[in-house]
């Protein structure tokens, strides 16, 4: 209808004969499908939906290829302490080997995606989960799938390209690609099982908001949102076990059977030292630059003392800390990591980080805030009566200058009245330098030189 709009005020422009309704549509229908839904939807859509998709990425083992993506998940959380206010959606980050479809690492966030997600997702994939499993109060054993992989592919987000994540894929053997720029169904593994993740688990659960409006429309997802960050992070875990043990389409049986048929019949490929695990953890671990004081050390609102901090006092170290445990961080001392704990917790904040920054987000009232109407409105007085104070002392000094000007003024038309004008002295320059030069010359030449000169008395000596 509207094009049928257009050609009509084009018609009129162009003092042509107007074509029908059914005549417009015609023609418009008579186009390929792929033209008009690049006319509708752009150029990025249609190449996702009717362009080329020549070849596909084809791995031969376990960790050879792992892809990695974001999504904002479709569902709403709780705090723990009360449930009914709200703390927002939760970002997820997921791992996927294409080998087995497997995921084998995740990485759940309250805040938007950062360098930090990434490096935590690697290090997830690549070490055992036991430790974060038992933090969820999970069997350790659940997902047994992990170790170092040789390359890592994800998009052209900033975060997949920050130095600290490089370096340490580098130093490790990991090589990190991008996907080319538009190309999206080079991620599509990755993307597919997001979207599956979303349609037959999350979307299911009370305080999801689906996947558009009119999927939500006659629903109140933040009245019905009842799950807490820990709850979710667990029921995610537990989702992903379920995966695994669910018969895959294109592999013809499930990602834990694919990864074990492999390692029936090859050795344990890139899996890191029980020993070396920590080493390499460290290196994927956030770090800050921080100066080390006789209280110790600050960071993220805590203090980190011990006594081994005590010889270097006044020295700016690097220090790294857990995001899923901050009771500790790790200072670089003599070329190796200290491990210091917390002396004090400013503000009693969650030893998760994801779950600090958003507290730290949601604090509140700041120390400064001023909390009441009315001393906002003492504020706005002192403020005019400031702008009043300095308004009229300009009025001042402009009058002052005023009355100055007519005062100089004044005196010079009563001394002009008196017809005696005050002398001005110019300054001599080179001319008149010359003229009093040349008097003085002439009233030398006027001496009678016919009379005996004058004797001093120097001069009969």
């Amino acid at each position: 209808m509207e094009v049928w709009r257009q050609v009509q005020l084009k018609a009129q422009q162009e003092l042509v004969p107007c074509p029908s309704y059914h005549a417009v549509r015609e023609r418009i229908t008579a186009k390929k499908e792929a033209e008009r839904f690049l006319k509708k939807h752009g150029r990025e859509a249609a190449n996702q939906k009717y362009g080329v998709k020549a070849g596909r990425k084809v791995c031969v083992r376990p960790l050879e290829w792992v892809q990695i993506d974001h999504t904002l998940v479709d569902l709403i959380l709780v705090q723990d302490d009360d449930r009914s206010k709200i703390i927002g959606r939760p970002w997820i980050t997921l791992a996927i080997c294409l080998y087995t479809r497997a995921i084998v690492g995740f990485h759940i966030s309250l805040l938007p995606p950062s360098a930090i997600s990434v490096a935590m997702v690697i290090a997830n994939a690549a070490s055992s989960k036991k430790t974060l499993l038992e933090f969820l109060d999970v069997k350790f054993d659940l997902l047994p799938m992990f170790g170092k992989m040789e390359t890592v592919h994800t998009d052209n987000a900033k975060e997949f390209v920050s130095d600290l994540l490089r370096g340490a894929c580098m130093s490790h053997g990991i090589d990190l690609k991008q996907r080319p720029i538009g190309k999206k169904h080079f991620g599509g593994h990755v993307e597919r099982l997001i979207g599956t993740m979303m349609t037959t688990r999350v979307h299911f659960y009370k305080g999801t908001t689906l996947s558009n409006i009119r999927q939500r429309r006659g629903t109140s997802p933040e009245s019905a949102a009842n799950l807490t960050f820990r709850e979710f992070f667990k029921i995610m875990v537990l989702n992903i076990k379920i995966y695994h043990d669910t018969q895959h389409a294109t592999l013809k049986m499930s990602p834990s059977k694919k990864w074990d048929n492999y390692f029936q019949h090859h050795p344990l490929v890139n899996q890191i030292k029980e020993s070396e695990i920590e080493a390499f953890r460290l290196d994927f671990f956030p770090e800050e630059i921080r100066k080390i004081h006789p209280y110790g050390l600050e960071l993220l609102n805590r203090r980190y003392y011990d006594s081994r901090l005590t010889d270097y006092v006044g020295a700016k170290v690097l220090v790294k800390f857990d995001p899923y445990d901050l009771s500790h961080v790790y200072v670089l001392i003599k070329a190796q990591y200290e491990k210091i704990g917390v002396s004090h917790n400013s503000y009693n904040r969650s030893d998760i980080f994801e779950q600090y920054r958003h507290q730290r987000a949601c604090s509140g009232l700041r120390p400064g805030t001023i909390t009441t109407a009315e001393a906002l409105n003492s504020l706005d007085e002192i403020n005019g009566i400031r702008d009043k104070a300095e308004n009229q002392k300009k009025t001042m000094a402009k009058q002052a200058r005023k009355h100055l000007a007519e005062r100089k003024h004044s005196e010079y038309k009563n001394t002009s009245r008196g017809n005696s004008l005050p002398e001005v002295t110019k300054p001599k320059n080179g001319l008149n330098k010359y003229i009093d030069l040349y008097k003085g010359a002439q009233e030398h030449s006027l001496i009678d030189f016919s009379t005996e000169p004058t004797l001093y008395e120097v001069d009969r000596k």
